[in-house]
Order: C-alpha cells, then structure tokens, then sequence
C-alpha cells in the first residue's frame, strides 16, 4: 500500500508530488488548504521516502498507486494537485484537476518530449544532470535572484517555490 499523510478537515484535495522528494514538497503549502480541504499528501514510487523495490518505475504504476489512495480514503472522485509527473492520474478518480508543469500533453510537444530525452540521456552524468535540473525546475528570474551562473528558459517549473500565494489563489479560486 502506497504511504500517504493527511491534514485538516473537508472535502477531499490530493497533492501529488513529482519526481524527487515528495510529498515534503507540498508542506510549506499544506495549512493553506487545511481549512477547507482534508489534504491528502501520497509518497509514490520513486520519491525518496519510498524503498526502491528494483520494479520498473511506470505511469500506469504510478497511476494505480495513487488511485489506492484515494479508494484507501474513498475520496474518489477527487480534487487533485498534481506537479509535474503527478499530474498524470487516471481520469475516473478526477472531479477537478489542477496540473502543475504536468505532462498531460508530452506525447504532442515537442519541447516536453526533448526535455525527457536529455533528462534520460544525462542520468548518469551527476553534475550536468543537476545543472539541466535547475534549467527546466526554475524560471530564469528565480534563478538570476539566487545566483548569475545559471540560465533558463522562459517557463519555471517550480511555480509553488518562486510564487506561493500566487499559487496558492489560483489553486483556492479554482477549487472555489
């Protein structure tokens, strides 16, 4: 069973986070939803807190297991936050869905599919792979606020970190 924590108290709104930590990503976002919304915050495969069980890592995977969560807090269908990678869910389990820098549509844009391509290639390339990381996470005035060494294209992907109340009224106002 997919691990997940829980916050407030309401209708159900599930955070999904990408690749990477968490759901940690969402913590310094979580009280400002906990007065309306039970928060529902699932660790999936992939993400640091989740033991690597040598499996391969796949979508329908990911989408199963986020799916047991909700079935797990019959939630469903349910609001859902999904970042990035989490954005992709099964769309049976979805009353409104709010994706963040999501892949709903990498299979006809160019530009998502050459990003994953590189991300690929550079997997074992440690460094460069962390530096092309910054590149596609942030914008590139995020990034010239922090440091000169980097540059970026013009969208961020981290939109929570660079502008949370922004972030945070549009995801309120659209949920209502």
């Amino acid at each position: 069973m997919t691990t997940y924590r829980t916050h407030g108290n309401g209708t159900g709104l599930v955070l999904v986070h990408g690749a990477g930590p968490g759901s940690v990503t969402w913590d310094a976002l979580v009280d400002r939803f906990t007065d309306r919304h039970t928060v529902i915050l699932p660790d999936l495969s992939g993400s640091d807190p989740v033991p690597d069980p040598g499996d391969d890592l796949t979508l329908e995977g990911l989408t199963n297991e986020l799916a047991a969560v909700i079935e797990d807090r019959d939630a469903g269908p349910a609001d859902i936050v999904g970042h990035s990678l989490g954005a992709v869910v099964r769309p049976e389990l979805v009353r409104r869905l709010v994706p963040v820098a999501g892949f709903a549509h990498a299979a006809q844009d160019a530009y998502v599919r050459t990003v994953m391509r590189i991300w690929r290639d550079l997997v074992d390339d440690a460094e460069t792979f962390s530096r092309f990381a910054m590149l596609v996470a942030f914008s590139s005035p995020y990034l010239n606020g922090l440091s000169s060494s980097y540059a970026e294209l013009d969208s961020g992907h981290v939109m929570r970190a660079e502008r949370p109340e922004e972030f945070v009224m549009l995801v309120r106002d659209f949920l209502g």
